[in-house]
């Protein structure tokens, strides 16, 4: 709905610095944040500073499978 209309937008402008790249990732959260309440009324916990631990979690929980799964392997170069 709306967040896919942002994106559009934004995928139309550049951003230049790093104070600006702040701000749209913050409106985009809040965005998306909007979109999910309005998708699905009846659940909790659609925030937009609730989505940022969740995407903090899942990177944090994606990198460690990836240094486990890397140091569980037996061989150096597994397609050798």
């Amino acid at each position: 709905m709306l967040f896919k209309a942002f994106i559009s937008i934004i995928s139309n402008s550049l951003v230049s610095d790093h104070a600006s790249m702040a701000k749209l990732l913050q409106a985009v959260a809040f965005l998306c944040s909007y979109d999910l309440l309005l998708c699905f009324p009846d659940l909790k916990g659609f925030s937009s500073s609730n989505l940022k631990y969740c995407k903090r979690f899942y990177l944090f929980t994606k990198l460690q499978l990836v240094n486990r799964s890397l140091t569980n392997c037996n061989h150096p170069f597994p397609f050798s």
